[in-house]
Formats: structure tokens, sequence, C-alpha cells
């Protein structure tokens, strides 16, 4: 690997071009649900210790679920 990379400079950008690509969109997801993950979580939790009635159920929303989408138009976002 390391000969064909120092052979061919263009292959280590391209393969740091897709890695930066992958980590960067991992991240923008992980950045864009996980404080919605955390409210939903400590709206739970408040209702619980406050005594209050449980809200009904929310369809499932984690890293993986559900799939990407506009936020505006809701339109989804393809791979």
């Amino acid at each position: 690997m390391s000969l064909v990379l120092g052979e061919h400079p263009w292959a280590f950008v391209a393969i740091a071009s897709v890695l930066g690509l992958i980590v960067g969109s991992f991240l923008n997801v992980l950045v864009w649900r996980l404080p919605k993950m955390l409210e939903r979580e400590w709206r739970a939790q408040a209702h619980e210790v406050l005594g209050l009635p449980a809200e009904p159920a929310e369809p499932t929303y984690n890293l993986m679920q559900p799939n990407s989408c506009c936020p505006h138009c809701n339109h989804p976002i393809r791979p």
C-alpha cells in the first residue's frame, strides 16, 4: 500500500478525500441528530421525575433512523 502511495501521490489525495467525505458526512449526522436525541431523552426523564403523564410515543429517532431528509421540505436525501 505504501509503495503505491509513494509512487502515485494522487492516490493518497484520492484516498484522503474519500475518507474525509465519509467522516464529514457522519459528523454532520451526529451534530444534527444528537441534540434532538438528548432533548427527547431529557424530556422523558423530566416527565418521569416530575410525575407527569408520559408523552405519546414518538417514532424512532437515532443515528440510523429515520433516513436523512431536507430540513425544509422533507425530501429524502439519497446516498
